[in-house]
């Protein structure tokens, strides 16, 4: 549990013994100097602010030799000296720290700005500037433990600079020449892989480096493994490589979080098969190894495959290979023996040639033969079939065609306008008997009232009123003197 600073009541409660009797000395040449006459009554002891810092750095350094302070990182930064240099802070207060360089190096993760943490160490005054501090030496990331912190903060940065990206990653050989393995050699991680490799392929080649796989030296004999089995790769014929141990926390596993094994993975000129623990342990060799197994027996069965099956493939491919061979023979031998049933014998071959040469001479002669008559009346039967197909004759042809359209087109036409024009004047007839305007010309007229109605009833107009009379040739204005009311024609009825 960390330790939580409290205030101070009295200096002396809290200066160690080995200080007492300095403290004790400077007290009393305090109170034998001369008081200024800042007093009234008694003198207070006079300090000089170098006494007074180095009797606060005596307090403080003294009491507070091991402590561990809680907050926020501020104002990170590393120096070129490899020390660091922040500020942890909360809410309501800050304190500088100092992070020197050897006690950088045992980190397991990298100090971010506002990462909030742990930090163990002692206060420490400087006393030219009347300034305290803590001097850090341990920081652990409040919450998430330091080696998770640093595996996240690993696995972002791979990932940044692509070492997990697919492209790279290689496929395994389908059969190697002899299989590589970076592991312990105790335990039953290689004792499962080697049962694994004599129940798949007997008498497949297996190096094993013996490597350490857990502790803080485990990491460099990884590396080592992975670097001198690449090296020798060539010379003792290895074609794949599997680095791997048992199942673990994530203590127990940290060698293979480590970024110099995973950039010699990355490194390797053979694909590298990762198998580090069970199948839900992740660690950052499984990012970058171009093949994670769940487990090294899985591993294995990945590296090589069964013999068995390749016996049984070969063999099966091997029958059919026959079967097509011997199939494809005997379509051969067949077709070989109808092309010499086929094959004409090379006198009747002559003969055959013989006999068109002969032809070709009688036919030859006969055109020889041919009176000069026979020659005069081809030609004249030739010209009369050039004649008719002389250009002038078919264009006065086509022309003679287009001249009879264009008039049956003109025809058609005036038709189609007399049709036409029938049709209107006979609807013109109609409607000027429909209209208004034919009525008035048989002596009938139309009644308006001044806001230009129509005057269809006696019951619209009153004594008095002007009204318009509309005739055919013009209007009349009349004025109602009586109105005599009759009874409709139809409704007498």
């Amino acid at each position: 549990m960390p330790v939580i600073p409290f205030e101070v009541d009295s200096i002396g409660d809290f200066v160690p013994q080995s200080h007492s009797n300095t403290l004790a000395t400077l007290e009393q040449n305090k109170l034998q100097k001369e008081p200024d006459q800042l007093t009234l009554e008694k003198p207070n002891p006079v300090w000089t602010v170098s006494e007074l810092t180095r009797s606060v750095r005596l307090v403080l350094e003294g009491s507070f030799r091991s402590l561990v302070v809680e907050g926020e990182l501020s104002n990170v930064h590393q120096a070129a000296s490899g020390h660091w240099y922040f500020v942890i802070k909360d809410e309501h207060s800050q304190l500088r720290g100092i992070l020197f360089k050897q006690a950088a190096m045992r980190l397991s993760f990298v100090p971010e700005e506002g990462m909030a943490v742990w930090a163990r160490g002692s206060l420490q005054v400087y006393e030219q500037r009347g300034e305290y501090q803590i001097n850090v030496t341990g920081l652990e990331p409040k919450g998430a433990g330091a080696l998770q912190m640093a595996y996240e903060q690993l696995r972002k940065k791979l990932l940044a600079e692509g070492l997990f990206e697919a492209n790279r990653k290689r496929k395994l050989p389908f059969l190697p020449k002899a299989i590589g393995v970076v592991t312990s050699p105790n335990g039953a991680v290689i004792q499962d892989m080697l049962k694994v490799l004599k129940r798949r392929f007997p008498g497949m080649r297996l190096i094993l480096f013996p490597s350490i796989v857990q502790g803080p030296t485990a990491s460099s004999s990884l590396v080592n493994g992975v670097e001198w089995l690449n090296a020798q790769a060539d010379e003792i014929g290895l074609e794949v490589l599997i680095i791997g141990r048992g199942g673990g926390s994530l203590e127990d596993l940290w060698a293979f979080n480590d970024e110099k094994l995973a950039r010699a993975v990355a490194k390797s000129k053979l694909p590298v098969i990762s198998a580090v623990g069970h199948e839900t342990d992740f660690t950052i060799t499984d990012f970058v190894a171009d093949v994670r197994a769940a487990t090294p027996s899985v591993a294995m069965e990945l590296a090589v495959p069964s013999k068995e099956d390749l016996v049984y493939t070969t063999r099966n491919l091997s029958e059919r290979l026959h079967q097509q061979i011997t199939h494809r023979l005997n379509q051969s031998k067949k077709d070989f023996f109808d092309k010499i049933q086929r094959l004409i014998s090379p006198e009747r071959a002559l003969q055959s040639q013989r006999e068109r040469i002969e032809d070709l001479l009688f036919r030859l002669e006969k055109w020889k033969n041919l009176s000069q008559k026979q020659l005069h009346e081809n030609l004249t039967s030739l010209n009369k079939r050039l004649l008719n197909k002389n250009p002038k004759y078919e264009v006065l042809k086509s022309q003679n065609l287009l001249n009879e359209k264009d008039q049956r087109i003109s025809r058609a036409i005036s038709v189609f306008q007399n049709n036409k024009q029938q049709k209107l004047h006979k609807l013109i007839s109609e409607l000027d008997a429909l209209s208004p305007l034919s009525v008035l010309h048989r002596g009938f007229s139309v009644t308006i009232d001044q806001q230009q109605k129509v005057i269809k009833s006696v019951q619209q107009v009153t004594k008095g009123q002007t009204l318009q009379l509309k005739l055919h040739d013009g209007k009349v204005l009349t004025k109602v003197e009586k109105i005599l009311a009759e009874t409709p024609f139809n409704e007498s009825k």
